[in-house]
């Protein structure tokens, strides 16, 4: 019994392996202008800005329609409304919807950078 299936399997190994391989293209990073973006574009504000929609989306619909047995929603939005500054304009409603894991993959995303960001700010004075 144990050799069909160590046939089996190493059957279906090389079957998968010959017969479906993945052929990965190389992209190339230049074209994404990410290099050019570091240097000529700078956007605290806008990080600001999107960190306030963040917690103004958590604050709200999150809240509202997400179970939150462990209260942990709460002092999300009191950590966001420590770190963000005040801004003119914030056109949250522009933004796709997407799934709540996403959501919490992007904030973190912009927290990240906002943390780098005033780590350089602070190495650099």
């Amino acid at each position: 019994m144990n050799i069909k299936r160590f046939a089996r399997t190493a059957f279906w190994i090389v079957y998968l392996s010959v017969c479906l391989p993945v052929k990965s293209f190389p992209v190339n990073l230049k074209d994404s202008n990410i290099e050019l973006m570091q240097t000529d574009v700078k956007c605290d504000e806008c990080i600001t800005a999107a960190l306030e929609c963040f917690m103004t989306e958590l604050n709200g619909t999150v809240k509202e329609e997400c179970e939150d047995p462990e209260e942990v929603i709460s002092p999300g939005v009191e950590f966001l409304s420590m770190i963000k500054k005040p801004t003119s304009d914030c056109h949250c409603e522009s933004w796709p919807q997407t799934s709540f894991s996403n959501f919490l993959n992007e904030m973190e995303s912009l927290l990240q950078r906002q943390n780098d960001a005033n780590f350089f700010n602070v190495k650099g004075s």
